[in-house]
Order: structure tokens, then C-alpha cells, then sequence
């Protein structure tokens, strides 16, 4: 039985599901429809089919068509180049400037670039509509270093224009940024390490202990109390003078070592706590909204600390630049990840 969220009920198999969800015209439970069947470990051509009947039957929800390109691209599965081309060589429509971004976005961060479509992420580049412009500028500087190569030699065979030159500009800067980001150093060997190769010194001989002489009794009953007094009166220090004795450290004790504070965690919702880390994961990668995506990004990094928040950086910043965002659970993840408590 496969694992569903509230919104949708349970199936039993891949079959049932994208049965349930051709089905459905829940605009909030087809987006979880999407994440089930694109994450799913069936046959990757069924569901890639699936997924794109699914945006056939609702081309003008732009949240699930995105999800489903997201979904396509995110799973590695097969015609997600090809639906994205279709998308972006339909009759331009104002409504679906959402969908046109994501499409662009696709060919230029999916790896590998394909060197057809470099024409189409220049055209990108320089869009008429601000959010397919800025999705594709966006798309472009996180781009790995290869496909940043890749993209300028395909660049420079192009006839030259005023946005190829800023194009082939930028994409030098931002490899430059990333070939200087980490500085040549040598390893050196470690204190430990040499502290180690040093010989041992021969340790010195001990010094005999002096022995105190102890008084009798006798002796102490033999003193008059004026000799007493005058004794007591020697060594105890004058008023004025206040003397400071250093107290001596206990070494027969272990040294405690200083711990940090316990951190607390995040704020999630019950229902994330509940979820496994694939699924989590999974959310993470193909999640259309940001309320999804930051409250299963911060049962992650609740649960295993903020490394596993670095694949999903990219994300991050793409959810955090949108006008409608939860911005305090963002702060939250934020503070996390980049060290403020």
C-alpha cells in the first residue's frame, strides 16, 4: 500500500494511484498526487505518461503544471526536455508566464544542457515577461560549473548581440567566482601527529621528599600561654593586609569538557514528523509551494542537522525570492543553516 498525505486516500498500487489522481480535480490534492507518482519506484514511462495527462487535463493550473515539470525533472524521468519545449514554443499567453519560467529554468538548470536548446535559453535570458527573465538569470548562476562551460562555447558560435555579450559576461564572472572560491593550501601535519615523532625525554629523577619534624605534645604542653599568644599573634597577617592564595587545581578529578547549549528545534507540523526520510527528501526536491517544501526541509534538518539542507539550497532561495512565502518558519531555517541561534 503506497504511503499518501491526508488530501488523498490510500492505493495499492502505482496503477490505482494515477487512477485516483486522472481522476481527481482537487487543485490541492493533485499536487501530492504528482510527488507520489513522480517519487514512486514503478516503471519510469509510466509515470512519466501519467504526469503528463495529469497537465494535459489542467493547462491552465499553473501550479500543477510546474509541478509536474518539476516533478518530471527532479525524478530523472524520460520527456521532460521535450515537454518543456512544447510548453515554451505554444502561442505566448500572459496566464501562463508562471509556467513559461519553469520551462525555461528546466533547460538551462538540468543537467546536462542540451546544445539545441542554448538558443532557447538565450531567448530566455532577455524575455519580455519579468518572472520568465528573472527565473532563467536565476537558473543560469546556479548552474554547475560544466553545464557553465558548456553553455559559454556554445555562446561564443552564436552571431554576437547586445544580451550574449552581458550573457557570455556574467557566466565569466561566475566561473571565475567558482574556480577562486576554495584557496590552494598544503596539508601540514597535526600537533598530535607531532608531538608524536618527537623523541621522549628522559624523565628526571624524583626528589627526595623532606620529612617534617613532627612537635610532641610534650614540647606544646611545656608553652606558657603568653608564649602561645605571641606565636599566634606573629602569624596571623595585619588587617590592612590582604593576601590572595591561589587555590590549587584537583588533577585526581577528570577535567569536564565544555559543552554548547542544547539547540531547540524547529517548528514542523505533526504531519511531517510522521513522514519517512525519502519521503521527506522527496518533498523537498519536487514541492511546488514553499509551505511544503520549508516545513519538510526543517524535519530534516531537525532530524539530521544542517548538512542535509546543502542539495536543497537552490530551492531555498527560489522559495524565499517569491512574494507569498511563511517568512517566519523561513527565518527559522535560515538562522539555522547559516549559524545565528
Amino acid at each position: 500500500m503506497i504511503q499518501s498525505s491526508p488530501l488523498i486516500p490510500q492505493a495499492n498500487s502505482l496503477r490505482d494511484l494515477i487512477h485516483d489522481a486522472l481522476k481527481s480535480r482537487d487543485g490541492l490534492a493533485l499536487p501530492e498526487y504528482i510527488n507520489l507518482i513522480a517519487s514512486y519506484e514503478g516503471d519510469p514511462d509510466v509515470r512519466a505518461s501519467a504526469l503528463l495527462r495529469i497537465a494535459e487535463q489542467n493547462p491552465f493550473a499553473s501550479h500543477i503544471v510546474v509541478g509536474v515539470i518539476s516533478g518530471l525533472a527532479l525524478n530523472n524521468l524520460p520527456n521532460a526536455r521535450e515537454f518543456a519545449r512544447s510548453l515554451i514554443n505554444a502561442p505566448m499567453d500572459r496566464d501562463k508566464d508562471l509556467i513559461l519560467a519553469r520551462a525555461y529554468s528546466l533547460l538551462a538548470e538540468h543537467p546536462p544542457i542540451d546544445p539545441q536548446d542554448v538558443p532557447t535559453i538565450v531567448r530566455g535570458y532577455s524575455h519580455p515577461y519579468d518572472c520568465v527573465r528573472e527565473a532563467t538569470q536565476r537558473a543560469i548562476k546556479f548552474i554547475p560549473m560544466q553545464s557553465a562551460v558548456l553553455l559559454r562555447d556554445e555562446i561564443a558560435k552564436m552571431p554576437r548581440s547586445r544580451s550574449l555579450a552581458e550573457l557570455t559576461e556574467r557566466l565569466d564572472s561566475d566561473l571565475a567566482y567558482k574556480l577562486d572560491r576554495l584557496p590552494s593550501f598544503e596539508f601540514k601535519d597535526l600537533p598530535e601527529t607531532q608531538s608524536k615523532a618527537k623523541k621522549a625525554r628522559p624523565t628526571p629523577p624524583e626528589k627526595p621528599r623532606k620529612v617534617v619534624k613532627k612537635v610532641s605534645t610534650q614540647s606544646l604542653r611545656r608553652e606558657t600561654p603568653s608564649i602561645r599568644d605571641s606565636r599566634a599573634r606573629r602569624a596571623t597577617p595585619s588587617s590592612d593586609a590582604t593576601t590572595f592564595t591561589e587555590p590549587k587545581p584537583n588533577l585526581s578529578q577528570p577535567l569536564q569538557t565544555l559543552r554548547p547549549p542544547p539547540i531547540s528545534p524547529l517548528q514542523t507540523l505533526p504531519e511531517y514528523m510522521s513522514l519517512s526520510p525519502e519521503h521527506l527528501n522527496n518533498i523537498c526536491q519536487s514541492a511546488s509551494d514553499a509551505t511544503r517544501f520549508i516545513y519538510a526541509l526543517g524535519e530534516l534538518v531537525n532530524r539530521y542537522g544542517t548538512d542535509v539542507a546543502v542539495p536543497h539550497s537552490g530551492r531555498f532561495v527560489f522559495f524565499a525570492c517569491q512574494p507569498d512565502y511563511p517568512r517566519e518558519i523561513f527565518e527559522q531555517v535560515s538562522g539555522r543553516i547559516f549559524g545565528k541561534r
